[in-house]
């Protein structure tokens, strides 16, 4: 089944709506002059998308001239036969229309779009139909920027339709909402928030449905910091000008990606201070029917439901234009619950989990210069080797590649030393029914280590010998399960391992501290590794799992309170 009608239909529509509504006045009076003003800036904005689809069979393609109208006092702009291709599909919208009315320096634009669009695959075959039941938009563009810097935009009652035989598909979606609220933060300097949501995507998958999915919502946000309005322009320019009399079918210019990326990188370390963004999905709900298939005693597979109450990410960055910045990350679910799983599997499978981790102090415009020096680098050497057929002298550039990145590679260490930057985990941790764990520690980095940083980071893992004991007694149970026993025999490894304590539930609890010192010597629970990895082999006091003295039955945990693992 293709993935393509959740988030490619969804990226067509927005990408085309938004590159249509790219139109400016310079009148304010609306009149027949201003009329052929209007249309010379629409084919301006719209140059970029139209200029990409020719070079890289990726954009937006027009059927005919631009209409512009005047009215009493709003232009009416019309783009007939608009169409949006990517990696092969095509949407065909019919003709769009905006609204533009000129307002100062700003012009507030609305568009409307067909209530049915067709989209069709590589072979012009019929891939899809979209319908929108409801919308509106709403816009404040800039001639000066070539962007909108506000945009409050929404579609209700959409659905997806595949026709294609063997790849059914449907999808409806009750509304999806896109707001943009920047404001001036500065000489061509601007900030603000971006938000995103998606109600009620309902989706059926097979010619029988064998897939149900669906999320009762989706949010997103973007919150962006002095973002360059003038250098986002100037970005586009110069993709724009590297691609002019590029065609799809053309072997890239060596020199000339050079000068692209260059210059790409070069607008990059002036385009924004910061930025920030995070996505949540709410009330996930999937049901899987096997469709007939029988399992192993001959019975129909029963169907699976996955729920999940949420799942949730986010990304940060800030003082990309300063000389040390900073990059976080976190992703986390909550509430799965998956059907049909056997006990065993149920006890270890978590419901909850989450990991952060933070990267402060780095060297930002370091980084950058090394990361267009390597471009030059690689970018050189390409040129260098062609037309060359010496398979030795092809096998020395290639090794003189190699060598030039290796040596790119090993100063970055250096730079991330020099400015102090750390690695730390934060708030990461995972829940199951019978098990639970919980990791933090950071890591600063040294170039003069053996392994580049040092710093320790700690692991504890609750409820693992009362897991093990459990998966032992149902593995020798009325109905023997290899499967569990093997389980149990792997986490017996890893309990030896860890230091035996309790949990504040009661529960035991194993520690796990990873210490790397300066000189790269790396210690589990205050001692070498080495030691600790020969541990594994049967060394240190009985555990949970494993017979008595005499042979008898597995240690409980309360028979192990007070003993303690190497």
């Amino acid at each position: 089944m293709k993935k393509f009608f959740s988030a490619r239909t969804t990226a067509m529509i927005l990408a085309a709506a938004i590159l249509a509504a790219q139109a400016s006045m310079s009148f304010a009076a609306v009149s027949s002059e201003g009329a052929v003003d209007v249309k010379k800036q629409v084919e301006d904005a719209i140059s970029f998308p139209l200029k990409m689809q020719k070079s890289t069979g990726m954009g937006l393609v027009l059927g005919g001239p631009i209409e512009v109208t005047p009215k009493d006092d709003y232009y009416e702009v019309k783009l007939p036969s608009v169409s949006y291709s990517m990696e092969g599909i095509r949407a065909d919208f019919g003709t769009l229309v905006m609204n533009v009315t000129p307002s100062g320096d700003e012009y507030k634009t609305t568009l409307a779009i067909p209530e049915t669009v067709n989209v069709y695959d590589a072979a012009k075959a019929p891939l899809a139909i979209i319908k929108v039941g409801g919308q509106q938009f709403n816009g404040i563009w800039l001639p000066k920027y070539r962007s909108f810097t506000k945009i409050d935009a929404e579609y209700k009652d959409i659905s997806i339709q595949s026709p294609k035989a063997g790849e059914k598909v449907a999808i409806n979606v009750g509304s999806v909402k896109s707001t943009l609220e920047l404001t001036p933060d500065g000489n061509d300097i601007w900030s603000g928030p971006a938000n995103f949501e998606l109600t009620n995507l309902h989706m059926t998958a097979g010619d029988k449905g064998e897939v149900d999915f669906a999320i009762d919502s989706m949010k997103g946000s973007a919150t962006y910091s002095k973002l360059n309005m003038q250098t986002r322009k100037e970005m586009e320019e110069k993709t724009e000008q590297a691609l002019a009399g590029i065609t799809k079918d053309q072997k890239p210019d060596p020199v000339q990606m050079q000068a692209m990326l260059n210059s790409i990188i070069s607008s990059l370390q002036n385009y924004l201070d910061g930025m920030g963004s995070s996505f949540k999905m709410s009330g996930i709900h999937m049901k899987i029917h096997p469709g007939g298939e029988k399992g192993p005693e001959g019975k129909p597979e029963k169907p699976i439901d996955v729920n999940l109450s949420s799942v949730s990410w986010e990304f940060k960055m800030n003082g990309m234009q300063q000389e040390k910045g900073s990059v976080s990350f976190q992703f986390g679910m909550d509430g799965l619950n998956v059907s049909n799983m056997d006990a065993g599997t149920a006890s270890i499978v978590p419901t909850a989990s989450n990991v952060e981790v933070h990267l402060d102090n780095l060297p930002i415009q370091e980084l950058s210069k090394g990361l267009s020096g390597l471009f030059a680098t690689v970018v050189n050497s390409a040129v260098a080797s062609q037309g060359v057929t010496d398979t030795a002298q092809k096998t020395a550039l290639q090794s003189q590649i190699q060598a030039q990145v290796g040596a790119a590679m090993l100063s970055i260490p250096a730079q991330l030393a020099t400015a102090g930057s750390k690695l730390s985990i934060v708030n990461t941790y995972a829940k199951a029914p019978d098990v639970g764990s919980t990791l933090d520690g950071s890591f600063t980095a040294n170039a003069a280590s053996p392994v580049m940083a040092q710093g320790s980071v700690t692991l504890l893992i609750t409820g693992l010998d009362e897991l093990i004991l459990k998966l032992q007694t149902m593995g020798q149970g009325a109905n023997p399960d290899p499967k569990l026993l093997g389980w149990a025999q792997g986490l017996g490894m890893l309990q030896m391992m860890g230091q035996l304590g309790k949990a504040p539930d009661g529960r035991t609890q194993r520690t796990y501290k990873l210490e790397v010192a300066a000189d790269g010597k790396v210690m589990l629970n205050g001692a070498d590794f080495s030691n600790a990895m020969q541990g594994m082999g049967g060394m240190g006091a009985p555990q949970v799992g494993q017979p008595g003295p005499e042979g008898g039955a597995p240690k409980a945990p309360e028979d192990l309170e007070q003993e303690k693992t190497p």
